[in-house]
């Protein structure tokens, strides 16, 4: 296959970080027009985890065998028919059930793009993958910019993104047409089972991915919903909120594009352990000041420290699991599903019960059993072989 064509599956990606964004700039105002606490906000997160454990059991046991370019396909248009839902939407229960649907319609483009990258890139897999993260977050770094052109309220900003997410499902449709447009059914063998579970999970390092994806998350999937908000409670203006949050996404794509370039020099097991110690001190120090420009930067330099880790994970579970991608991506996607489900509404709670800045710092303790597991990474795999791919 075309090494130009992997590009094509970037789009429907890159529009998740619209998504969150235009979520997250807009979490206040959906706060007030709902008049809901944050830890009722945070339910948004968690029903879109539960979708996306829906999803993530169906991909493992029965979208392995399927065609991963047609169900992004699929996945990518219900998506943008779901944002533009909430456009319109006035009832409270509708939009959680909006947001259940959207963790399955999300999760399929987010999880299988990971699994058809590896199909199509080989030895190739983890450039791709950093790829695919910094073009996510580029996207994420401008959308905070492209929520202040959009007049009106949340409803309007919805209903652009939905039309915007609808146009990056057709560009993913027409640069792969060829391969949406063959069979479903690819390999009857990859139906999964209880054995295959065990099977996969007995991988080199499996475990301690999806342990290393839990708890990067936990940290990582509150900055979509929160971050913002946590800005703009610094000095009350969401314009300050919006550049916290822009400028979280300029570091990861900073950082994505550093990572391509050491990655090759440097043992991937060495670049987790120090930057998520440099991350866990930077996540301490920023809730704890009050100058907005070093606010921004240390949002900055969270995200280029956060930006490695997950490609990394990605690209090793897809090395363990290469002749069944789409149940490796899914392996990891359990670690994120159920830091999304639990993290955020603990977020919230704290926020409630106290304020953003002590839930946020408290919430920087999840960095903690990242390094850990990192080291015991590092002990048993590191060594071997550094640098390794």
């Amino acid at each position: 296959m075309k090494t130009r064509k992997q590009f094509y599956v970037f789009p429907p990606v890159m529009v998740l970080a619209l998504f969150s964004s235009v979520l997250g700039a807009m979490m206040t105002e959906i706060v007030d027009a709902f008049s809901i606490t944050l830890a009722l906000a945070g339910l948004f997160s968690t029903l879109q985890a539960v979708g996306m454990f829906i999803c993530l059991i169906l991909s493992f046991c029965v979208f392995s065998a399927f065609n991963k370019a047609k169900l992004i396909s699929i996945g990518s248009f219900a998506f943008a028919v779901l944002i533009a839902l909430i456009g319109i939407n006035e009832n409270l229960y509708l939009l959680y059930a909006i947001f259940l649907l959207l963790g399955f319609a999300m999760n399929l483009p987010d999880n299988l793009s990971h699994a058809l990258l590896a199909d199509m890139s080989g030895r190739q897999t983890r450039k791709y993958i950093t790829l695919l993260h910094g073009a996510w977050a580029l996207v994420g770094a401008v959308a905070p910019y492209f929520v202040l052109t959009v007049q009106g309220s949340y409803k309007t900003a919805f209903l652009i993104t939905g039309a915007v997410v609808a146009f990056a499902a057709l560009i993913n449709y027409f640069g792969l047409r060829r391969e949406i447009n063959s069979p479903m059914m690819e390999d009857r063998n990859r139906m999964g089972h209880l054995r295959k579970l065990i099977d996969v999970l007995k991988r080199r390092g499996m475990i301690l991915f999806i342990s290393i994806s839990f708890f990067t998350c936990f940290v990582q999937v509150p900055n979509l919903y929160f971050l913002s908000a946590f800005g703009e409670s610094f000095f009350g203006i969401q314009m300050h909120g919006l550049l916290v949050l822009s400028l979280y996404f300029v570091g990861v794509v900073v950082g994505s594009a550093i990572y391509a370039r050491v990655s090759h020099v440097v043992s991937k097991y060495k670049i987790i352990i120090i930057v998520n110690i440099a991350a866990l001190i930077v996540f301490v120090l920023l809730p704890l000041m009050n100058n907005m420009v070093v606010v921004i930067v240390l949002a900055f330099l969270g995200g280029a420290l956060l930006s490695p880790t997950m490609p990394i994970v990605f690209g090793q579970a897809s090395k363990a699991i290469k002749e069944d991608t789409a149940a490796a991506s899914s392996l990891i996607f359990v670690g994120v599903g159920l830091a999304a489900l639990i993290a955020p509404p603990i977020l919230g709670v704290l926020g409630d019960a106290f304020n953003l800045r002590i839930a946020f710092l408290i919430n920087s303790a999840a960095f903690i059993p990242v390094i850990i597991l990192s080291v015991i990474m590092f002990l048993r795999y590191g060594r071997a072989k550094k640098g390794a791919a």
